[in-house]
C-alpha cells in the first residue's frame, strides 16, 4: 500500500512499473494465424501497475459520483448501470416521445 500511496502522492508510476509484455493473439481461432491483421496486441501489465490502476479509477469515480459530476443517464464504467439499465432509460425515452 505504501507504493500505491507514494505513487498517488507523487502524481507518477515508478519507472521499473511501466513496461508491459506485448504479444499477438488471434482475434477469432478459426482465422489464419499468419496473416498479421487477424491478430491483436495484448498488454500484460505488471500486478502493482494494475492495483494503481485500479485504486486510482476507484477514486476518481466516488469523487465525480460525490461531487454530481457524472451524466445522469451514462451508464458505461458505473456500478449498477448495466446495457439493461441503458436500454430501459432508451425505451422510456421512445414511450414518452410516442405519447
Amino acid at each position: 500500500m505504501a507504493m500505491v500511496n507514494a505513487s498517488l502522492c507523487d502524481g507518477s508510476l515508478p519507472a521499473s512499473k511501466k513496461y508491459a509484455v506485448v504479444s499477438p493473439l488471434l482475434k477469432k481461432p478459426f482465422l489464419d494465424p499468419a496473416e498479421l491483421r487477424n491478430k491483436r496486441p495484448v498488454s500484460k501489465l505488471t500486478y502493482a501497475s494494475k492495483v494503481i490502476e485500479r485504486t486510482v479509477a476507484s477514486q476518481l469515480t466516488r469523487y465525480l459520483e460525490s461531487h454530481d459530476l457524472m451524466p445522469r443517464m451514462q451508464s458505461g464504467y458505473r456500478k449498477y448501470h448495466t446495457t439493461e439499465t441503458a436500454l430501459l432509460c432508451v425505451m422510456s425515452d421512445v414511450y414518452s416521445a410516442a405519447d
